[in-house]
Protein backbone atom coordinates (compact mmCIF):
# COMPACT_ATOMS: atom_id res chain seq x y z
CA UNK A 1 0.00 0.00 0.00
CA UNK A 2 1.42 3.60 -0.93
CA UNK A 3 1.21 6.14 1.07
CA UNK A 4 0.88 9.60 -0.80
CA UNK A 5 3.60 11.86 -0.86
CA UNK A 6 2.13 16.07 0.33
CA UNK A 7 3.59 18.69 -1.53
CA UNK A 8 4.82 20.92 0.94
CA UNK A 9 4.89 23.69 -1.88
CA UNK A 10 0.71 23.39 -1.77
CA UNK A 11 0.17 23.01 2.01
CA UNK A 12 2.83 24.44 3.80
CA UNK A 13 1.05 24.41 7.03
CA UNK A 14 0.63 20.56 6.99
CA UNK A 15 4.20 19.54 5.82
CA UNK A 16 6.21 21.84 7.25
CA UNK A 17 7.51 18.71 9.27
CA UNK A 18 7.79 16.38 6.02
CA UNK A 19 9.67 19.06 4.42
CA UNK A 20 12.46 16.99 1.66
CA UNK A 21 15.74 18.61 1.54
CA UNK A 22 17.26 17.39 -2.10
CA UNK A 23 21.23 18.75 -2.15
CA UNK A 24 22.70 19.70 -5.41
CA UNK A 25 24.36 16.31 -6.84
CA UNK A 26 27.29 18.99 -8.68
CA UNK A 27 28.01 20.93 -6.37
CA UNK A 28 28.50 17.96 -3.62
CA UNK A 29 30.91 15.86 -6.19
CA UNK A 30 33.03 18.61 -6.93
CA UNK A 31 33.78 19.51 -2.92
CA UNK A 32 33.91 15.83 -2.70
CA UNK A 33 37.18 15.68 -5.34
CA UNK A 34 38.40 18.74 -3.89
CA UNK A 35 38.66 17.47 -0.65
CA UNK A 36 39.87 14.27 -2.49
CA UNK A 37 42.65 16.36 -4.18
CA UNK A 38 43.91 18.14 -1.12
CA UNK A 39 44.16 14.32 0.65
CA UNK A 40 46.22 12.81 -1.97
CA UNK A 41 48.76 15.92 -1.79
CA UNK A 42 48.79 15.95 2.01
CA UNK A 43 49.14 11.87 1.92
CA UNK A 44 51.62 11.58 -0.69
CA UNK A 45 55.42 11.35 -0.32
CA UNK A 46 57.51 14.11 -1.88
CA UNK A 47 58.43 13.28 -6.33
CA UNK A 48 62.08 12.66 -6.19
CA UNK A 49 63.83 13.86 -9.43
CA UNK A 50 66.59 11.74 -10.82
CA UNK A 51 68.89 12.84 -13.30
CA UNK A 52 71.30 11.02 -15.72
CA UNK A 53 74.18 12.83 -15.00
CA UNK A 54 74.08 11.76 -11.62
CA UNK A 55 77.59 9.59 -10.34
CA UNK A 56 77.21 6.06 -10.46
CA UNK A 57 78.65 3.51 -8.11
CA UNK A 58 82.59 1.32 -9.30
CA UNK A 59 81.72 -1.94 -9.62
CA UNK A 60 84.54 -4.37 -9.83
CA UNK A 61 83.61 -7.57 -10.59
CA UNK A 62 83.78 -11.05 -12.41
CA UNK A 63 82.10 -14.58 -12.90
CA UNK A 64 83.75 -17.16 -14.39
CA UNK A 65 82.74 -21.00 -15.07
CA UNK A 66 85.27 -23.58 -16.08
CA UNK A 67 87.88 -26.23 -15.44
CA UNK A 68 90.63 -25.86 -12.72
CA UNK A 69 93.70 -26.27 -15.45
CA UNK A 70 96.54 -26.90 -12.47
CA UNK A 71 97.28 -28.22 -9.70
CA UNK A 72 95.80 -25.83 -6.40
CA UNK A 73 99.28 -24.41 -4.67
CA UNK A 74 98.94 -23.09 -1.44
CA UNK A 75 101.88 -20.61 0.04
CA UNK A 76 101.55 -19.24 3.20
CA UNK A 77 102.48 -16.02 4.74
CA UNK A 78 105.40 -15.71 7.03
CA UNK A 79 104.61 -14.17 10.31
CA UNK A 80 106.51 -10.92 8.69
CA UNK A 81 103.44 -10.86 6.33
CA UNK A 82 105.72 -11.87 3.18
CA UNK A 83 104.92 -14.71 1.25
CA UNK A 84 107.64 -17.77 1.84
CA UNK A 85 109.24 -18.75 -1.35
CA UNK A 86 107.88 -22.47 -2.73
CA UNK A 87 110.42 -25.04 -1.40
CA UNK A 88 109.09 -28.90 -1.93
CA UNK A 89 111.99 -29.91 0.23
CA UNK A 90 111.61 -28.26 2.98
CA UNK A 91 111.24 -29.99 6.07
CA UNK A 92 108.95 -29.10 8.59
CA UNK A 93 111.09 -29.99 11.26
CA UNK A 94 114.11 -28.29 10.49
CA UNK A 95 111.62 -24.62 10.46
CA UNK A 96 109.55 -24.90 12.84
CA UNK A 97 106.29 -22.35 12.82
CA UNK A 98 104.53 -20.99 15.52
CA UNK A 99 101.19 -21.06 13.71
CA UNK A 100 99.61 -24.47 13.94
CA UNK A 101 99.88 -26.28 10.28
CA UNK A 102 95.97 -26.59 10.34
CA UNK A 103 96.12 -22.61 10.95
CA UNK A 104 98.22 -21.44 8.20
CA UNK A 105 97.35 -18.05 6.57
CA UNK A 106 98.12 -17.53 2.96
CA UNK A 107 96.95 -18.06 -0.45
CA UNK A 108 95.61 -20.84 -3.17
CA UNK A 109 96.72 -20.16 -6.49
CA UNK A 110 95.76 -21.85 -9.80
CA UNK A 111 95.07 -21.55 -13.45
CA UNK A 112 91.17 -21.48 -14.65
CA UNK A 113 90.47 -22.93 -18.28
CA UNK A 114 87.08 -21.54 -19.89
CA UNK A 115 86.17 -22.48 -23.59
CA UNK A 116 84.48 -20.34 -26.38
CA UNK A 117 83.60 -21.31 -29.70
CA UNK A 118 85.00 -19.46 -32.47
CA UNK A 119 83.26 -19.44 -36.24
CA UNK A 120 86.47 -21.03 -38.98
CA UNK A 121 84.98 -21.25 -42.13
CA UNK A 122 82.15 -23.35 -42.14
CA UNK A 123 82.84 -25.17 -38.83
CA UNK A 124 83.38 -23.87 -35.72
CA UNK A 125 86.92 -24.05 -33.32
CA UNK A 126 87.31 -24.37 -29.54
CA UNK A 127 89.33 -21.79 -28.02
CA UNK A 128 90.72 -21.63 -24.89
CA UNK A 129 91.19 -18.99 -22.15
CA UNK A 130 93.65 -19.22 -19.10
CA UNK A 131 92.92 -17.07 -16.05
CA UNK A 132 95.06 -16.95 -13.20
CA UNK A 133 93.44 -17.09 -9.86
CA UNK A 134 94.36 -16.12 -6.60
CA UNK A 135 92.22 -17.36 -3.21
CA UNK A 136 93.47 -14.95 0.05
CA UNK A 137 92.91 -17.49 3.39
CA UNK A 138 93.06 -17.47 7.16
CA UNK A 139 92.83 -21.47 7.31
CA UNK A 140 94.13 -23.73 4.88
CA UNK A 141 92.35 -26.48 6.12
CA UNK A 142 89.03 -24.76 4.89
CA UNK A 143 90.16 -25.13 1.12
CA UNK A 144 87.46 -27.76 -0.36
CA UNK A 145 89.52 -30.88 -1.27
CA UNK A 146 87.30 -31.34 -3.91
CA UNK A 147 88.90 -28.64 -6.04
CA UNK A 148 91.45 -30.39 -7.88
CA UNK A 149 92.63 -29.92 -11.16
CA UNK A 150 90.32 -31.13 -14.00
CA UNK A 151 87.26 -29.79 -11.71
CA UNK A 152 84.48 -27.70 -13.05
CA UNK A 153 84.01 -24.79 -10.65
CA UNK A 154 82.81 -21.37 -10.18
CA UNK A 155 84.37 -18.21 -9.23
CA UNK A 156 83.47 -15.08 -7.96
CA UNK A 157 86.02 -12.31 -7.63
CA UNK A 158 87.31 -8.62 -9.18
CA UNK A 159 89.90 -7.83 -10.94
CA UNK A 160 93.57 -7.15 -10.16
CA UNK A 161 97.02 -5.67 -11.33
CA UNK A 162 100.61 -5.57 -10.72
CA UNK A 163 103.53 -5.34 -12.65
CA UNK A 164 106.13 -8.37 -13.37
CA UNK A 165 109.26 -6.13 -12.11
CA UNK A 166 108.48 -5.80 -8.56
CA UNK A 167 112.55 -4.08 -7.84
CA UNK A 168 112.05 -1.61 -10.09
CA UNK A 169 114.95 -2.97 -12.64
CA UNK A 170 112.54 -2.59 -15.65
CA UNK A 171 111.68 0.77 -17.97
CA UNK A 172 109.06 -0.80 -19.10
CA UNK A 173 107.59 -3.31 -17.09
CA UNK A 174 104.80 -5.79 -17.94
CA UNK A 175 101.05 -5.13 -16.21
CA UNK A 176 99.70 -8.77 -15.73
CA UNK A 177 95.96 -9.44 -14.83
CA UNK A 178 94.78 -11.88 -11.90
CA UNK A 179 91.78 -12.68 -10.62
CA UNK A 180 91.60 -12.00 -6.96
CA UNK A 181 88.25 -14.71 -5.92
CA UNK A 182 86.19 -14.15 -3.08
CA UNK A 183 84.38 -17.40 -3.59
CA UNK A 184 84.74 -20.74 -5.20
CA UNK A 185 82.30 -22.98 -5.44
CA UNK A 186 82.63 -26.68 -7.06
CA UNK A 187 80.30 -28.42 -9.91
CA UNK A 188 81.52 -31.32 -10.67
CA UNK A 189 84.61 -33.45 -10.35
CA UNK A 190 87.02 -34.11 -13.37
CA UNK A 191 85.85 -36.24 -16.30
CA UNK A 192 88.40 -39.00 -15.68
CA UNK A 193 87.05 -39.62 -12.17
CA UNK A 194 83.56 -38.81 -12.86
CA UNK A 195 84.14 -41.44 -15.86
CA UNK A 196 85.73 -44.43 -13.06
CA UNK A 197 83.23 -43.99 -10.86
CA UNK A 198 80.81 -45.03 -13.84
Amino acid sequence: MRLPIRDARSDPRQCSHSTFHIPNIKSQSRRTSSQALKMLCRVSPPIRSFHASRPSADLNKVILVGRIGTEPQFIKFNPSGLVEPESPNLNAAEKPSDTPPHRQRGLWRFRLATNKSVKDGDGWQKMTDWHNVKVFTRDESLWNPRLVKGATVTVEGRLGYYLTDFQKKIETPARLCEVIAERVNWLSDPKMKMDEEL
